[in-house]
């Protein structure tokens, strides 16, 4: 993730920089794009920030979540079904984590915590 938004940071930069130098040199239509460029790197950078914040939020709290889930036993047949349902929301989760963080590792917007959480039997 550090290296999407560093990459979005830089760009912000350079849209920011080629609105300056355009507005100097009198290039109208080129002023215009670099404001653009600087605003979708902007919110590149902003809806990138949250996703791996809540990405990293959902990791830990699933690891904390699994050592409880594998020791409850459950009472009635309502909460094995909520249990089951339970345990497919986090192992479906874990799968996707480690297949985007297989496919593009330090790109990937998933952190490096979820290599480490095995599924729920």
């Amino acid at each position: 993730m550090l290296i999407w938004i560093s990459a979005f940071v830089i760009l912000f930069g350079l849209g920011v920089w080629l609105s300056i130098v355009s507005s100097k040199n009198r290039w109208e239509g080129r002023e215009m794009i670099g404001w653009i460029l600087s605003i979708v790197f902007f919110l590149a950078i902003f809806f990138g920030t949250i996703s791996g914040i809540t990405n990293y939020s959902t990791a830990v709290k699933y690891s904390l979540r699994i050592p409880e889930i594998q020791l409850e036993v459950p009472s009635s047949e309502y909460e094995s079904a909520e249990l089951v349902i339970e345990k497919h929301d986090i192992n479906e989760w874990i799968r996707e984590a480690k297949i985007s963080r297989a496919v593009y590792g330090d790109f990937s917007f998933y952190p490096e915590l979820v290599l480490d959480l095995q599924p729920i039997p």
